[in-house]
C-alpha cells in the first residue's frame, strides 16, 4: 500500500503549490511528511495588508509568528507590506505601531533567503532599510520612495537589484537615482518611477543612460516628463522589451527612433484631468496611437495596453493600423476606456490571431451583437470587462446566462471577469446540471 512517504517531497511541493494560506496551514496538521513539504510553502511569503491592519492586535501577524519561531524565517522569500497598523488610530497625527514595526523588523533581518521585498506604507520604510542592505539574494524592491535626504543616502547601498519600483518618488531619492544606477548597471533590468511629482527628464536620461542593460523602462503618472522624453532615450536601451508611460502633451515632438526588442507596450492617457491635477492637457487615444505605434513598426508586440479614466471612440484609421503591425503578434490585448462598436470588436478577433486575452468593456446591455462579433476568434482564452465605471455608476451586471452564450459562441474561452466576479467553464457547466 502505498503512503504519504513513499512519494518524493518534491511532488508533494508541487500539489501544495495549488494551496492558499489556510489550505496549507491545515495540510501541516496531517502527518509530519505534510508538515515538512508545507512548512517552506506556508512562510514563503509574508504578506500584510488593510484588512490584517485593521484586526491588529487581535489577529497576529505572520512577522510575530517568525518572531516566536526564528527557525521559519529561513523559509521567507518575499515580504509584502501594504498597511501598518497605528499606534492609536482614533488620535488625529497617530504614529505607527512600535510593536508591529519591532516583528516586522526582525522578520526582514532574519529572512536571509530574501528575494523581494515591498512596502508602500511610508511610515514604515526607515525600519527596513538597514536590514535590506545585507540581503545578498534580494532581487526586486519596491517601496514609498518620499524619503528624507539621509533616508535616500542608505536606499544606495542596496546595489544588487534586478528590479527597482519606487513610489511617489522625493527630490533627495531622484539625486541619487543616478549613482544608485551606476552601481546597478550590471544586474537592474527593471526600472519603474511611479506618480512622483519632482521626478524631471534630467534626471531620468542620467539614470537610464547608466542601464544599458535595461530590459524594462515604467514612467508613470510624472507629470514633469512627457512621453516624448521617455521615447527619446530609445538610442540608450537597446534590449527593451517593456515600456510604459503617461501620454501628455508637450514642445517636443516625438523623436525619430524605432524600438526592435520591444514586446510589451503600455500607454496611461489621463483623459480630462481635473483642475486640480498636476498633469497637463493629455492628448486623445487616437492621435497617441498614430503616432506612437508607428515607432514600433519594426517589432511585434506581445501585448498592449491602453489605460483612460473616460470613454473615446477609436477611429478606424488608429485600430486598422494597430491590427496591420501587431494584429498576428498579439497575445494580450487591453483598450480601457476606448469606446468599441461590433465592428471593431469584430476586427479585433479575426485579425489577432494568436490573441489570448482581451480586456474590453463589455456591453451588458447589447450583448448579442458583442457575442457575434467574438465568435470569429480561435483562440481567445480570457475575457475581462475593462468598462470605466464612475463613483456613481449604475451600470447593470453581467450575469450567468449572457456569459453561458458567450463561451458557447467562442469555443476557445475559458475564463470571464467582470466587476470582481469571474466564471470559468466548470463553473457554467455546474449551473446547466442544476437547471431543471
Amino acid at each position: 500500500m502505498v503512503s504519504a512517504d513513499n512519494v518524493n517531497y518534491d511532488v508533494w511541493e508541487l500539489v501544495f503549490a495549488y494551496l492558499n494560506g489556510p489550505d496549507l496551514a491545515a495540510v501541516t496538521s496531517v502527518s509530519r511528511s505534510f508538515w515538512a513539504c508545507a512548512l517552506p510553502l506556508l512562510y514563503r511569503t509574508l504578506p500584510f495588508q488593510n484588512a490584517q491592519a485593521k484586526g491588529y492586535p487581535r489577529v497576529k501577524t505572520p512577522f510575530a509568528v517568525l518572531r516566536s519561531r526564528p527557525s521559519y524565517a529561513i523559509f521567507a522569500r518575499i515580504v509584502d507590506i501594504r498597511a501598518v497598523p497605528l499606534s492609536n488610530p482614533r488620535a488625529q497625527k497617530a504614529g505607527p505601531e512600535l510593536g508591529f514595526l519591532a516583528d516586522a523588523h526582525f522578520a526582514v533581518a532574519s529572512a536571509l533567503n530574501l528575494t523581494s521585498f515591498t512596502c508602500t506604507a511610508p511610515s514604515a520604510i526607515p525600519s527596513f532599510l538597514v536590514p535590506l542592505q545585507k540581503k545578498e539574494r534580494l532581487q526586486h524592491l519596491r517601496i514609498h520612495a518620499d524619503l528624507t535626504v539621509d533616508m535616500a543616502s542608505e536606499l544606495v547601498k542596496i546595489d544588487h537589484l534586478r528590479s527597482l519600483v519606487l513610489d511617489r518618488a522625493s527630490c533627495w531619492v531622484l539625486d541619487v537615482l543616478p549613482q544608485w544606477a551606476e552601481a546597478m548597471k550590471n544586474t537592474l533590468r527593471q526600472l519603474t518611477i511611479f506618480s512622483s511629482p519632482v521626478a524631471n527628464p534630467c534626471v531620468l536620461a542620467q539614470t537610464v543612460e547608466r542601464l544599458p542593460k535595461l530590459l524594462g523602462l515604467h514612467v508613470v503618472q510624472c507629470p514633469n516628463i512627457p512621453h516624448a522624453e521617455v521615447f527619446a532615450l530609445a538610442d540608450h536601451t537597446p534590449k527593451l522589451q517593456s515600456l510604459a508611460c503617461t501620454v501628455i502633451g508637450s514642445s517636443r515632438s516625438l523623436p525619430q527612433v524605432s524600438f526592435t526588442e520591444l514586446k510589451h507596450l503600455a500607454l496611461d492617457i489621463p483623459g480630462r484631468c481635473p483642475p486640480t491635477s498636476p498633469l497637463p492637457t493629455p492628448i486623445t487615444i487616437p492621435h497617441s496611437l498614430t503616432n506612437i505605434l508607428p515607432l514600433t513598426r519594426f517589432t511585434h508586440l506581445s501585448s498592449l495596453a491602453v489605460f483612460s479614466n473616460i470613454s473615446e471612440p477609436l477611429d478606424d484609421s488608429a485600430l486598422d493600423g494597430l491590427l496591420h503591425v501587431h494584429g498576428p503578434s498579439l497575445r494580450c490585448l487591453r483598450l480601457q476606456g476606448v469606446s468599441l462598436d461590433p465592428d471593431d470588436i469584430r476586427n479585433i478577433a479575426a485579425q489577432c490571431t494568436n490573441l489570448e486575452k482581451l480586456l474590453v468593456p463589455i456591453p451588458v446591455d447589447d450583448m448579442d451583437e458583442f457575442i457575434g462579433a467574438l465568435s470569429h476568434s480561435e483562440s481567445l482564452r480570457t475575457l475581462v470587462d475593462a468598462s470605466v465605471n464612475g463613483a456613481h455608476s449604475h451600470r447593470v451586471s453581467l450575469t450567468n446566462e449572457p456569459v453561458r452564450d458567450l463561451m458557447g459562441e467562442v469555443e476557445s474561452l475559458r475564463r470571464v471577469i467582470s466587476q470582481n466576479r469571474f466564471w470559468t467553464v466548470r463553473y457554467l457547466l455546474s449551473i446547466v446540471n442544476l437547471l431543471p
